[in-house]
This record gives structure tokens, C-alpha cells and sequence, in this order.
């Protein structure tokens, strides 16, 4: 990699996650030198450090990318850089991604850790430790509130910055807390940053503060491991969460005719029974509109102020169920005969005869030696798959016909979010209250019906199937308190 490539590196991390350890280590460089927190709402650089570069607090905040320039200016005959916290000023949060000749390190630590750490901190005011007989301990109280706010700003942050690198094509060098103690890691990063210099040691770097394990630091230890059993990124029995992200077209907004109602589907058109209700309530029956340009849907917002946009979940058995019987489980969807042929060699499914086609007759089914128990034991087989498939553990595309629906409804924020997320067991309920809101007369039988299949979904049901599907899709269950199947009024 040329030396020129970079001009100043930042490092995006937050407060106790060694950043201060980062910065000793970079400083034991010829080729290197860091410059602290340039940009803490604070002080310049460091603690009651009120100006840097001939630049003030005030000047800073009036051209904070000049402080930047000042700095390569001045350090021209080293690679300078900077720490750059959640929470210090977006601008150039803003300037530094966006900036190709700015070397991005990603600095994170378990956020647990972390948080204790910075609890520990604030309570015995020491944030630094030179040597261990100086160092003050205390006990700390975990708050499972004020974590999840900590976790909250943090994933929000790490998740812009994921998002702008890959959108821009732009590469960052990821450290973790423990590397910190890994002289090679640090002499990949010079590489990364274009030079050949390696150090043989660390020399002179502070101690670790807290090392004990957490049933140590913390008085409220029980409460803790208790609480933190509800966040998902702690809970062993989920998987991590790897799925692709989708992007749905705008064509498949559906807008009312007489209402300022927008509707976002989540999922096929052929089994989704909301258009239909849509269309009830107009007076004419007409069906929602669908197939807006992107243009189309913005104006549709612009024009109408008191809105009402909103989506229903489907139930993940469903959802599956529906996926497996409309995709799978017979010869001839499109793109899909490969993974079928895969299923059946990989997998162990017995599926239908290849020469039967969707929309076969049950007792034709039936009569190939195709069974309800066979079809019971072959959709069991495939939630594990899709599984798998969500978690990118498999060859097969992860489809958005049986994606997780919390990716579905993250990705329509491009357009708009809705007001209302309904869950299976609210629809009638919800859809009462959107009637009255719209003073419509309210329709007298929910219009709800599960797709119709060969074999119906209440004969294939277990609580193994749900089981499975709750793992399958942990984040939708999760998320949005979906009840077990069958859970509708």
C-alpha cells in the first residue's frame, strides 16, 4: 500500500474501550502520533486542554474540519490521528467517513465490560491507571435501564458508521479490546496505514484497571445476569443475527383511494388478506393502489398530513409454512428447483412426485404416495434449513418471501416507518380501531384467512414446529411479541 495513500487516520471507538492504551501504543511509533479527543464537546485533545494547534474550543466548534487540516499541516512529517467517541461532534463524524484519504480503526470492547468499567470510573474518579498501587476500587450498581440506553447509542452508532463504509466501497481495520495486547496487530495497522515499521515491544503503557470478573465489580451481580437474559445479543439460545438486508421495491406500497391510509406488506400478495379489508372499507370496493414509482409514494406523503401508515405481521409458522408449501414443496417455481433438488439430497425430504405441479388436487397428491405424515416430517425438516439459511449458513439465497419480517420493516424506513406494527393476535382489534379512526362502518367478520394449502396448517402444527420456528425467526418473536400459533382472535 503507498504511503501516501492516508493523510490522518481517526479512531472511531468510545470511553473504555483501551483507547487511551491504543494511543500509547501508536505513540511508540516513529511513523505515528495521536492527538487525544480533538473533538470532546469539553476540551481539546485532553482533559482542561482548552486550545491545540493555535485553534480554541471556540474556534473549533465555528471550522472543525481547520483544526484537522492544522493538524496535517503541522505533523507533516508523520501519520497523525485522533480518537473520535459516540457522542463527539457529528460533523466530523460526517467528514471522516466520507473522507477516502482518512484511515478508518474501529476500536470495540464487550459492551458489558465496558459499562462497568465506565460505572467503576465514575464512581472512584480515576480514569487512568499508571501503576496498581494507585489504583481505587469500588462496587458498582447495575442499572438494566440506563444499559440498555449505553447499548442503544452504541449500536446506533456502530451501525451509521457499518452503513456508510459499505455504502461508499471504503475498508476499516477492526481492533478488539483483547488485540490491544498483540504487538502484531499493531504492526498489521501500520501496514494498513502504508508503512513498514514494526515495533519489537510496548514499552511504558498503563494498566488494566478492573480485571476482575464482573461478579466481582458489581453488587447487584444476580440482578444483572437476570436482566441482561432479555437482550438478545446475551441469550445463548439465539443465534447471531446475519441475515441480508432487503430492499423493497416501492411498487409494493399499496395507498387507499379515499383514505390517507398506506399500507407496507411483509408478505405475498396471494396470501396477504389485508388488500382485500383495504378494499371493503372503500365505497366502491375498489382496491388499494400498488405499483408506485418511488416519486409516486413521496408525493403521496407530501400531500397528505394526517396519514395513517402501517403493516401486519404475519405468523413466522405461517410465514414458513407458506414458503415452504408455495416454493418448495413441488417442481417448477422459478429459480427454485436447484434448492429443491438440494432439500431432497442434503436434507432427507420426501417430497412430491417432480412431475405434479402447485395447485395439484389433494386426493391426486394423496394418491401419488404423498401423505399428511410425510409432508408433517418434511416441513419439520425444513425450518432448521431456514434457519440455517437466515444465518447465511446456507447455499441457498435467503429469500424475502420467508425473511425475517423486522428486516422487511427495517428496510421500508428508506420510505417511510409506520405508526402501527400489528402483531397476529391484535388484527381484529387494530383494524376496529383504524375503522372508527376513519369513521367507517365497521366490518362484521374478521377477513382474515390462513392461505389455503394441500394439506391445511392446523393438521401439520406441533409445538416441536414452533419450537423450531421460534428459533428460526428469534428476532420477529422477539421483537414483537408474537403469541404461538394458532394465536388469532
Amino acid at each position: 500500500m503507498s504511503a501516501q495513500k492516508f493523510r490522518y487516520y481517526v479512531l472511531l471507538g468510545n470511553m473504555r474501550t483501551g483507547s487511551n492504551l491504543f494511543e500509547r501504543t501508536m505513540q511508540s511509533f516513529d511513523g505515528f502520533t495521536c492527538h487525544g479527543e480533538l473533538f470532546n464537546p469539553h476540551f481539546v485533545g485532553y482533559p482542561i486542554k482548552e486550545s491545540l494547534f493555535d485553534m480554541t474550543v471556540e474556534q473549533r466548534e465555528q471550522n472543525p474540519v481547520a483544526l484537522i487540516e492544522e493538524m496535517i499541516a503541522l505533523d507533516a512529517d508523520v501519520l497523525p490521528g485522533f480518537r473520535l467517541f459516540t457522542g463527539h461532534d457529528p460533523r466530523i463524524l460526517d467528514h471522516v467517513l466520507q473522507d477516502p484519504r482518512c484511515a478508518k480503526i474501529i476500536l470495540t470492547r464487550n459492551p458489558m465490560d465496558s459499562y462497568v468499567s465506565h460505572k467503576i470510573a465514575k464512581a472512584t474518579d480515576q480514569w487512568k491507571l499508571g501503576d496498581l498501587h494507585r489504583r481505587r476500587t469500588q462496587k458498582v450498581e447495575f442499572d438494566f435501564d440506563e444499559f440498555q440506553l449505553f447499548l442503544g447509542k452504541r449500536r446506533e452508532n456502530a451501525d451509521y458508521i457499518h452503513s456508510v463504509l459499505q455504502t461508499t466501497g471504503q475498508a476499516a481495520f477492526h481492533i478488539s479490546y483483547d488485540d490491544l495486547s498483540e504487538i502484531s496487530v499493531f504492526n498489521g495497522l501500520a501496514k494498513f496505514l502504508g508503512s513498514d515499521e514494526e515495533i519489537k515491544n510496548f514499552g511504558i503503557r498503563g494498566s488494566r484497571q478492573n480485571p476482575e470478573p464482573l461478579s466481582e465489580k458489581v453488587s447487584n451481580y444476580d440482578q444483572l445476569c437476570a436482566d441482561v437474559r432479555q437482550l438478545n445479543i446475551f441469550e445463548p439460545e439465539i443465534a447471531p443475527y446475519l441475515e441480508p438486508r432487503h430492499s423493497p421495491s416501492s411498487k409494493r406500497i399499496q395507498v387507499a383511494n379515499s383514505m390517507p391510509l398506506m399500507y407496507l406488506p411483509l408478505h405475498e400478495s396471494r396470501s396477504d388478506p389485508i388488500s382485500g379489508w383495504m378494499a371493503s372499507l372503500e365505497r366502491d370496493g375498489a382496491l388499494p393502489r400498488s405499483g408506485l414509482a418511488g416519486a409516486e409514494v413521496n408525493k403521496w406523503l407530501n400531500s397528505h398530513t394526517d396519514k395513517w401508515v402501517f403493516t401486519c405481521l404475519q405468523h413466522p409458522v405461517e410465514r414458513a409454512y407458506d414458503s415452504f408449501c408455495n416454493l418448495l414443496l413441488f417442481k417448477g417455481t422459478k429459480g427454485m428447483n436447484w434448492v429443491r433438488n438440494m432439500m431432497i439430497n442434503f436434507y432427507q425430504m420426501d417430497l412430491p412426485d417432480p412431475k405434479l405441479r402447485l395447485g395439484v388436487s389433494t386426493e391426486d397428491l394423496i394418491a401419488s404416495g404423498y401423505s399428511l405424515e410425510k409432508h408433517a416430517r418434511n416441513f419439520k425438516k425444513f425450518i432448521p434449513f431456514l434457519a440455517g439459511n437466515l444465518r447465511n449458513q446456507t447455499r441457498a439465497p435467503a429469500l424475502p418471501a420467508w425473511g425475517s419480517q423486522s428486516v422487511w420493516i427495517d428496510s421500508y424506513a428508506r420510505w417511510c416507518q409506520p405508526h402501527m406494527i400489528i402483531p397476529p393476535h391484535r388484527l381484529k382489534e387494530c383494524q376496529t380501531w383504524i375503522e372508527q379512526m376513519f369513521e367507517l362502518t365497521p366490518l362484521a367478520d374478521n377477513p382474515y384467512q390462513v392461505a389455503a394449502h394441500n394439506f391445511p396448517l392446523a393438521d401439520v402444527y406441533s409445538t416441536d414446529i414452533e419450537r423450531l420456528t421460534r428459533r428460526a425467526y428469534a428476532i420477529d418473536y422477539q421483537k414483537y411479541g408474537i403469541l404461538d400459533w394458532p394465536g388469532r382472535p
